[in-house]
């Protein structure tokens, strides 16, 4: 394939991509305020810790799902992906995921004590770390690239 089909491939993936993102992010928002929901019409004490700790990961959801939206956009400009503000992008859903874990973590202790039956949150925060590391790693290897990129652009 040549070079300009490539570029169009890219650019079609990444704002299909950049779509389903941005749609998964208002989805979330929807799911944020329908988490605050509960506390508004029946108030239990028992339920505001994990019911406010479920809301802010649907929140840091909605905030990832943007900026992965963001970082692909930049990806479909056509130019070189490798760029600052992708590698800020990765390392906000990185940071986001890592903040998600530490949260369930604690929503899955504080259930444990608090609601009866809580298994449904068991193990909940695993893939929010695998994702976490991923990303982080992501993050460090469109960092190098920028790096390169920069140094051959000053190469010539």
């Amino acid at each position: 394939m040549d070079r300009l089909k490539i570029q169009e491939k890219i650019k079609k993936e990444s704002t299909f991509v950049c779509f389903m993102l941005m749609a998964a992010g208002y989805v979330l928002l929807i799911i944020t305020f329908a988490g605050i929901l509960p506390l508004f019409l029946n108030y239990r004490p028992e339920i505001l810790l994990p019911t406010i700790i479920f809301t802010v990961n649907c929140a840091f959801s909605f905030v990832m799902a943007f900026a992965g939206a963001y970082a692909f956009n930049e990806m479909k400009s056509g130019h070189s992906p490798f760029t600052k503000k992708t590698v800020k992008y990765f390392s906000i859903i990185s940071y986001a995921f890592s903040f998600m874990t530490f949260a369930s973590v604690a929503l899955e202790a504080i259930s444990r004590h608090t609601i009866e039956n809580s298994n449904y949150f068991a193990g909940f925060y695993i893939p929010y770390a695998i994702c976490a590391l991923v990303f982080g790693c992501l993050s460090r290897v469109f960092e190098y690239g920028w790096l390169l990129q920069q140094e051959s652009d000053e190469t010539i």
